[in-house]
């Protein structure tokens, strides 16, 4: 572990391209599963519905390795970051982008420097950010506020667990006449060590909305992780869960079991995983399978006829209330 997170400075981190995209992916998959009115009837999972579950469950599995491989990421300032960048489209997402370096002051860190394990995990720290700022000439701001926090399990041992916590954070993008955007994202991340690897608790639960256009995500789960080597214990492993997930999206809910078969993670590929299976499955028999044959090498069949998907568009918001300002 100590070879993995070791020297890991969590400003610096923030700014890694690589682990930008995986949470900005994850991030994406929040967005699109919970949320929404949970109180509807569930709907069959149609072929329509089946491509965004495949896709966002992708950018989920994406974010949950993340975690794994680097949880301090997960600050608010770098979910605007990520959010900015991943979540948004033009001129939004360019808007986004470059008023967010204005916001570095407003992002304080509480602790941290006690790290006696050196795995890269402070044995205590939060993080906060409250803020907003503008572009007088477009006539936009951004407002940005939340907090998270981090700790080590047990600072004497680098192989023990951490817990990653982000409460209340909202990104919202405004203009004189209104939001045009808004974002809201909660997370519990508890992973304990066990003899023979580790049990993650989560919760996720995350909303959007813009003009013309609301989603949600609500992602329970109680995964096992079980290293390949303990030298290592979070650069490849093997994941394990059967948990739910709700996906929903302008009034309308899915609710799908998913389980995984033989689900292996490599942190030397740029998706999630690398060999193994997932299975969503509704009340109605519908069933999304996922299936890894090596980096980057994945194929989604809908009730076991080829499934395509593209994750990019999925998340295309209206902004037509923000383009004259470009």
């Amino acid at each position: 572990m100590a070879g993995r997170r070791g020297g890991i400075e969590v400003i610096a981190v923030m700014t890694s391209r690589a682990i930008l995209e995986r949470v900005v992916f994850g991030l994406a998959f929040a967005l699109l599963t919970a949320c929404g009115n949970l109180s509807l009837e569930p709907q069959p999972l149609d072929r329509q519905a089946a491509g965004e579950l495949a896709a966002v469950a992708a950018a989920g599995d994406e974010m949950l390795t993340a975690l794994i491989a680097r949880p301090t990421t997960f600050t608010p300032h770098s979910l605007a970051r990520f959010s900015g960048n991943g979540l948004l489209t033009d001129p939004l997402r360019n808007l986004t982008v470059r008023l967010l370096p204005r916001a570095a002051n407003c992002f304080q860190r509480f602790g941290g420097a006690v790290d006696a394990d050196g795995d890269g995990i402070p044995a205590s720290a939060s993080y906060l950010i409250d803020c907003t700022v503008s572009d007088e000439q477009a006539g936009v701001s951004l407002a940005i506020s939340g907090t998270s926090g981090i700790s080590d399990d047990d600072d004497g041992d680098p192989l023990s667990g951490y817990d990653v916590t982000v409460t209340d954070f909202r990104l919202a993008v405004r203009d004189s006449r209104g939001p045009l955007q808004l974002l809201a994202f909660e997370l519990d991340y508890d992973l304990d060590r066990r003899l023979s690897g580790y049990v993650l608790d989560y919760s996720l639960r995350l909303n959007t909305a813009g003009p013309g256009n609301e989603a949600g995500l609500t992602l329970l789960g109680r995964p096992t992780y079980t290293p390949d080597d303990w030298r290592d214990p979070f650069a490849a492993g093997t994941f394990a869960f059967d948990d739910s997930v709700t996906l929903s999206r302008n009034g309308l809910a899915y609710r799908v079991n998913r389980t995984s078969t033989a689900l292996h993670y490599a942190g030397t590929c740029s998706g999630a995983f690398d060999d193994g299976g997932i299975r969503y499955r509704d009340g109605r028999e519908n069933a999304v399978v996922v299936s890894y044959q090596g980096c980057d090498e994945v194929t989604v069949t809908y009730n076991g006829a080829a499934l395509a998907v593209n994750r990019g568009s999925l998340w295309t918001p209206d902004v037509s209330a923000a383009a004259r300002h470009y």
